[in-house]
């Protein structure tokens, strides 16, 4: 539009030169067949044909001399190409708001079924560990997403005895946590029953291999707690050693059998350990030892720093004792979120 408004305005400039020069050949004619009388004299004939031009010219250029007619159709078509396009426009914003309003409800829906499964995950969790009569305890509970794929229980089987549990389900989010709450049954269920920890584990390895989503797996212990005896018997998964904390020293029990959830009828191992006054068990799941302070993971955690965070910690309470490691853990890597879910369970036997 603005370029033909230039193209007009040449023109018109143009045309208004040739007029002002004609009109000036004119007077001049004008001027000469008025002295020379003569109807076939020279300016006569150069007066006709000057008029001639200046017709013929008029009608030529018409549209350049009524131009602003021609500029009201311009701004008319221009006028209609720009409702058009922003009718095309609102029709587009319609359609991308009535999909936002979709994305939103979507959204909304995914918050509130998030929340319920952080709800639901803390109510599998217990309020307290009661695995014995005269103990304190700390817990460390930390996912790396809302939910968890790491689990902790314990169920009294009578006056004397009682079962706990740590489970690291493999990856993390909503799946492990599905996963864990399918264990979080299987436990209570068998615990009932099964007295013995590496039994209890093959009933559960066995029913969850049936229900299992595919790649999915499991690391556990299962301890029995019993008082009466003053003895624990364990059964390791795969999971990560737990520690006894005794008389400044560290003892690392070290047994281990195949992960839940590979191979039906799982032979797993037991062993009968005694325990005494003031021992401290340490559990904890592998995202204490595999966090990194780098984004390369070449510089883990490790077990060799959490066991000397163990020991310098010894004789605190169990709340300062895990306050302390909580502490050097996210100092080694730089106060971030850790990559994995963290778990640190410490039962203290008084």
């Amino acid at each position: 539009m603005h370029h033909i408004k230039i193209l007009a305005m040449k023109k018109s400039v143009t045309l208004s030169i040739f007029y002002i020069l004609t009109s000036i050949a004119i007077l001049v004619n004008i001027f000469v067949i008025i002295i020379f009388p003569n109807p076939f004299n020279i300016p006569s004939i150069v007066l006709l044909f000057l008029l001639i031009i200046i017709v013929l010219h008029t009608i030529l250029n018409f549209h350049i001399i009524f131009y602003k007619d021609t500029n009201k159709k311009g701004k008319s078509i221009i006028v209609n190409e720009y409702k058009a396009y922003i009718n095309e426009l609102l029709e587009k914003n319609d359609y991308i708001l009535k999909r936002y309003y979709t994305l939103d409800e979507i959204r909304l829906e995914y918050k509130k079924n998030t929340e319920i499964l952080i709800k639901t995950q803390k109510c599998m969790l217990p309020k307290k560990l009661d695995v014995y009569k005269n103990i304190s305890y700390s817990i460390f509970y930390n996912p790396s997403e809302i939910i968890s794929g790491d689990f902790y229980d314990n169920i009294k089987i009578d006056n004397y005895k009682s079962m706990f549990i740590i489970a690291d389900i493999s990856g993390h989010g909503i799946a492990a946590a599905i996963v864990s709450a399918m264990l979080k049954s299987l436990f209570v269920a068998y615990a009932k029953t099964i007295h013995s920890p590496s039994e209890l584990m093959n009933a559960i390895n066995n029913s969850l291999i049936e229900c299992m989503p595919n790649n999915y797996c499991l690391s556990a212990i299962i301890v029995l707690f019993d008082e009466q005896n003053k003895t624990i018997t364990y059964t390791n998964a795969s999971h990560p050693a737990f520690f006894i904390v005794r008389d400044n020293n560290l003892i690392e029990l070290s047994i281990s059998d195949t992960i839940v959830g590979l191979f039906p009828n799982t032979s797993y191992s037991e062993r009968i350990l005694n325990i005494k006054k003031n021992d401290i068990l340490f559990f904890y799941t592998d995202g204490i030892i595999e966090a990194s302070n780098s984004k390369k993971k070449n510089d883990l955690y490790g077990i060799e720093r959490l066991k000397s965070a163990i020991l310098q910690s010894a004789n605190m309470s169990v709340n300062d004792m895990v306050t302390f490691i909580k502490y050097d853990f996210f100092r080694y890597i730089a106060f971030r979120a850790p990559d994995d879910d963290c778990t640190i369970v410490t039962i203290k036997i008084k």
